[in-house]
């Protein structure tokens, strides 16, 4: 058998804490939630899930949890407005028996993100580069004349064209 190699993860109370992926972490996570796929988990429930997958990853070797952290705490004192990398990248660390570096995950993850978000802004600008919004100078100036027909303007489409009778 492979040996197991832990992972550490820093948790909010500033313990450095190991993560270890083993058949008793994965089989707990798969009978509470029914889901075996960390991505799928975080897809589906949404990224908390990630803080108790983390969790039971710090169980030790006997199966116990980690002594002065409960994981209500973890879930109280973790930021949620955090993106979750690190989170993300010591359980994705743990998974390949820290063949991969957290830092090296969490870096790729980040990456990830921004580029998704660049994706996300270039489809939100592609909705509206179809419409040409009008420059200061073609704007029609209104006064209390009425409207001033714009240099774009066309004798057809103005109502201050002159009939000839």
């Amino acid at each position: 058998m492979t040996p197991l190699k832990a992972v550490t993860l820093a948790t909010p109370d500033g313990v450095s804490r190991e993560l270890r992926d083993t058949p008793g972490a994965r089989k707990w996570i798969y009978e509470r939630f029914g889901e075996k796929n960390f991505l799928a988990l975080a897809r589906e429930r949404g990224d908390w899930v990630l803080v108790e997958v983390a969790y039971r990853m710090m169980f030790d070797q006997k199966g116990n949890p980690p002594k002065d952290l409960t994981l209500d705490q973890l879930m109280e004192n973790s930021s949620a407005a955090a993106d979750g990398s690190e989170l993300f990248g010591a359980v994705m660390s743990a998974v390949s028996n820290g063949v991969r570096p957290k830092n090296e995950i969490e870096a790729l993850l980040k990456e990830a993100m921004l580029a998704a978000e660049r994706m996300e802004m270039e489809k939100l600008t592609g909705l509206t580069s179809g419409l040409s919004l009008p420059s200061a100078s073609d704007s029609q100036t209104i006064s209390s004349g009425g409207d001033i027909p714009s240099s774009n303007s066309t004798p057809e489409s103005s109502d201050t064209t002159s009939k000839s009778t």
